[in-house]
């Protein structure tokens, strides 16, 4: 066996491992002691936890830590936390419902989204948050409308063969808030046909979301750099462009866990209207928001790659 192919291995059983436990604490723990419980646990057992991994993460944060309101310590422990709890809401996102929706979740929303939705579609932005998955379901709950997330195939990692099973199921389990919806899995052969999916769905008055703040191997061509934490931010513009030209509505938001079993929910219009400069301009501006209020729900930390 290769190194690379030892290291993958020994990654993909502890990943195995951390699911493992976090399924029985779903079974077990009511949620207002399961998340702080996973969050702990994430610090012990995530595979996340690799040296190379918190060596990347304290590099970016230490370059950015002028415009930060956290240290990278700070930032990497608070990581851990989400990666805990949005770990364990993979055995959770099944139960999710509108109690949960009503009880649990603060909504903050600058707009009438639903007024938004009676003439046309939705681009909806979203962010590499750990909880990106958990924003998808809470906009099904939220607006009953049929939903497509663009998303990167799981089968593209080289760990899936460990985790194949519990992910098929995640994926399932999301899909059954869509109304219909599904995944739009972009590979390097799928693009064209993944643009041509989400102008169909906005043109029909449906709901896409997407993450436009990393770079993706498959958007080479249309991407673009934009000021970020005084760095450069690779992002991906190709969907924004098409969005602004089907005349799609477009909004962008996240979802955070704020201890406990309780979640926030953040959603702010984008101007369309003013092209694709002044939206990723709001859209990055919102993602700085977030930050600063806790840097580790970012999940662009560990995905970013500078000097």
């Amino acid at each position: 066996m290769k190194n690379t192919e030892r290291v993958m291995h020994a990654y993909g059983r502890r990943y195995h491992r951390f699911l493992s436990i976090l399924r029985q604490t779903a079974r077990y723990l009511p949620p207002r002691y399961g998340y702080p419980f996973a969050a702990r646990l994430a610090r012990y057992f995530s595979p996340h936890r690799d040296p190379a991994i918190c060596g990347h993460v304290h590099h970016i944060a230490q370059q950015c830590v002028a415009h930060l309101s956290h240290s990278p310590p700070q930032v990497w422990h608070s990581m851990l936390n989400h990666i805990g709890v949005s770990h364990l809401n993979i055995f959770r996102i099944a139960q999710l419902d509108q109690d949960w929706l009503a009880q649990s979740v603060t909504i903050h929303c600058d707009f009438d989204i639903k007024e938004t939705l009676k003439n046309r579609g939705l681009f909806l932005m979203t962010y590499h948050n750990h909880h990106n998955f958990l924003f998808t379901v809470a906009i099904g709950l939220l607006l009953a409308r049929r939903i497509r997330t663009l998303a990167m195939s799981p089968e593209i990692s080289p760990i899936y063969s460990y985790i194949s099973d519990i992910y098929q199921n995640y994926f399932t389990d999301c899909e059954r808030f869509y109304h219909g919806g599904e995944f739009l899995y972009v590979t390097e052969n799928t693009s064209p046909q993944s643009l041509r999916a989400v102008s169909k769905t906005l043109k029909a008055g449906d709901i896409v979301i997407s993450l436009n703040d990393i770079f993706s191997p498959y958007a080479e061509k249309r991407t673009r750099h934009f000021d970020f934490l005084g760095q450069k931010l690779p992002c991906p513009v190709g969907t924004v462009e098409l969005a602004i030209h089907t005349g799609a509505a477009m909004a962008a938001g996240s979802i955070r866990w704020l201890g406990g079993e309780r979640f926030e929910l953040t959603l702010f219009a984008l101007p369309a209207e003013q092209g694709v400069d002044a939206v990723m301009s709001a859209y990055l501006a919102g993602l700085h928001r977030l930050i600063t209020l806790d840097a580790g729900v970012w999940e662009g930390w560990r995905l970013w790659r500078l000097p």
